[in-house]
Parts: C-alpha cells; structure tokens; sequence
C-alpha cells in the first residue's frame, strides 16, 4: 500500500523546497504523494512547489497553530490511510547504532524501512511509529521498541483509525501527546531505534518560532501533566534550552520485548 505524505509548513516555502522536498526525492517519494498543509494566508506562497496544497481550516476549539494543523491532518485523510507525516526542514534519514556510523537511508532501504514499521504495527495492533529522535548513532540502539517512548512530530507515521487518539488539544509538546494517547489506546508505540534523520530545531524563521513563547513552551508541559499524571510528570527547565519539558513514565507501557534488527539491513 503507498504512503500518503503530509507536510505542515508555516512561512517556509525555501526551507520546504530547500530541504525536506529533495530529501523525500532522495528517498523514492513521489510528488504526487505529497501534500503540504498551510494556513489559509499563504496558499499563493506555497504554489510554485508544485504540490497539492491543503488548507488548515480555522478550528474554533483550537487557535491556527501547530496543534489544529496535526488534527486537520489526521482528519484530512481516511481510515486505513498510512499517513507519514514530516517536517518541512528534515534535510536527512539515516541509518545507524553506536558501533555502526550513521549511513544515509536508500530508496531500496526507505521502502524495507517502511514495510517493516508499518508490518510490525500492524502484527502488534500499534498505530504509532517513529524514528530515534537524535541524529547520533552513539545514543542509538539496534533495536525496536514498544513501550512508551518520545517520537517526535518531526517524522512519524500512522495507521489511521479515525478516532479521537489521532487528535491533540496542546500546541507545543503536541508530540508528547500523540505518543501517551497512543500508548493508551494500543499499549505503547514503535520506535525504530536504528533510524535517524537530522533537523535544524528551532533554527530555520517561521514554523513554531514565529509564535512560540515560553509561555506555550510551560503551559503544554503542565497540560500534559495535568490531563495524564500516570504517563508522564512535570519535569521543569531541562536541556541545554532551559524549557520546560515532561518526563515520560514507560512503566508497564509496551507490547513486547525490544525487537532485534530485521535480516535485511546491512550490518
């Protein structure tokens, strides 16, 4: 079955041509699997990428941020549908684990990859699968995990089932979210710790960064803290950024041990 892609992208018609498009190029994707998401205002902006352009409609429930552009995804599409969604400043996909340096993802490699997360999911009853979140094969594992584990918005891919799992109600740590609601409905996510890709977080103008404030940064952190208290706590300021974030709690989360790297992929 062929992927849908979906691109949310706010003031970045460069970065999306610059970056995410040649990468999904690189990888065997065809244009006519992608669609980008943007607000309403910048439908002209988005035009010459020659891509079908889809409009984030104005949720009266939810300001027109990065939030109600991931509901308008997951809505936008029907059940069944394998929906990847990616940022639109992902320069690359890799392979890798501590003990083998990062190597970048092939065509031939990308459609394993695809197969095998989408096969595990399906064999699993998950709906929820995402890459390691670091481009550093010193962190990363050759394995695959089913518990609950951070999956960051940046790339991930869903079986659609079309029900209120697949929607959020925070803007930032929407990510965060995504992963425990999943966790609830299927028992935990799959994360293949041995994929990679590599964004500049924060650093391109526009996306998150042309609302985004401390504020919204706290207030996500204590929503989800709050609305799931036996999944995830409070953590405070935290990293070399000093914003407040959550701490997943992946006790009694998953549906199997981790899973050893399938047969395929070159060692």
């Amino acid at each position: 079955m062929t992927e849908q892609y979906a691109i949310p992208s706010r003031q970045r018609p460069a970065t999306l041509a610059r970056k995410t498009l040649p990468l999904l190029g690189q990888l065997g994707v065809q244009r006519e699997q992608v669609d980008v998401w943007v607000d309403p205002d910048e439908v002209e902006d988005y035009a010459p990428l020659g891509l079908n352009v889809r409009v984030v409609p104005a949720a009266t429930e939810m300001p027109l941020r990065v939030g109600a552009a991931r509901n308008a995804m997951a809505t936008g599409y029907p059940p069944g549908t394998r929906l990847i969604e990616i940022d639109d400043d992902v320069s690359k996909v890799s392979i890798g684990w501590r003990g083998r340096h990062l190597t970048p993802m092939t065509p031939d490699l990308w459609r394993q990859t695809l197969d095998y997360a989408w096969g595990q999911c399906e064999f699993y009853g998950l709906g929820l699968w995402g890459p390691y979140p670091v481009h550093n094969d010193y962190f990363m594992r050759p394995n695959t995990t089913t518990d609950l584990r951070y999956a960051t918005g940046t790339l991930f891919g869903t079986i659609l089932r079309g029900d209120t799992t697949e929607l959020v109600v925070t803007d930032d740590k929407e990510d965060f979210e995504r992963n425990i609601r999943h966790t609830l409905r299927d028992g935990g996510l799959l994360r293949v710790n041995w994929v990679a890709y590599e964004t500049n977080y924060y650093g391109e103008p526009g996306g998150m960064q042309s609302y985004r404030t401390p504020e919204l940064v706290d207030a996500g952190a204590r929503t989800l803290s709050r609305l799931f208290p036996g999944l995830c706590s409070y953590a405070g300021k935290v990293g070399k950024n000093g914003n407040p974030e959550v701490r997943l709690n992946r006790r009694n989360t998953g549906v199997a041990s981790p899973l050893p790297l399938p047969d395929w992929l070159p060692a």
